[in-house]
């Protein structure tokens, strides 16, 4: 499942690798009025869509209906320089987000926390040592392992490993 952002709206896109030709959108979804989505996730259902903005993190229902969020403290005011991005674990049940919080000048370093897809709540949150712009999470197709991949900008990336629960954590 891939995500686009266009006219104000979050496309849902279901990939096949057998087919081929011009994709169509699986669902689509209204952000919060006033919402600049930097990064975006559906569930593997397409009943909900969770969405980061430089300042917190949002899961809504396809009716647009809010279900949670949680949003980033203290508030930034920085409108450039980082990229607070999401991504959902396979089966749709946890939101793994990274905060570049040094970039945002919320003081400290960034953190990588993961939430509870259905609530919002916290079940797990590390402080790294990196001061990122934007991050991408990739999901190991056979393992399950999640890996964060921070870019630094001139001082390059850092690769983070979680390995199926979200508290036992890895850098390398």
């Amino acid at each position: 499942m891939i995500t686009h952002h266009r006219d104000g709206w979050i496309h849902a896109y279901m990939v096949d690798s057998g087919v081929f030709g011009a994709l169509e959108p699986a669902a689509a979804f209204r952000p919060r009025p006033g919402d600049e989505v930097v990064e975006s996730a559906v569930r593997p259902d397409l009943e909900r869509v969770v969405y980061t903005t430089l300042n917190g993190v949002v899961c809504l229902t396809r009716a647009g209906d809010p279900v949670w969020t949680s949003n980033f403290e203290p508030h930034s005011d920085r409108p450039h320089g980082h990229r607070p991005g999401c991504a959902l674990s396979p089966d749709g049940r946890t939101v793994w987000v990274y905060r570049p919080d040094a970039m945002a000048g919320r003081g400290g370093g960034d953190q990588w926390v993961v939430h509870d897809a259905g609530s919002g709540a916290v079940l797990a949150r590390r402080a790294l040592e990196t001061v990122g712009h934007g991050a991408g999470h990739h999901m190991h197709p056979v393992d399950g392992s999640i890996y964060l991949d921070i870019g630094e900008g001139q001082d390059g990336s850092v690769n983070s490993e979680v390995r199926s629960a979200p508290t036992a954590t890895r850098s390398s």
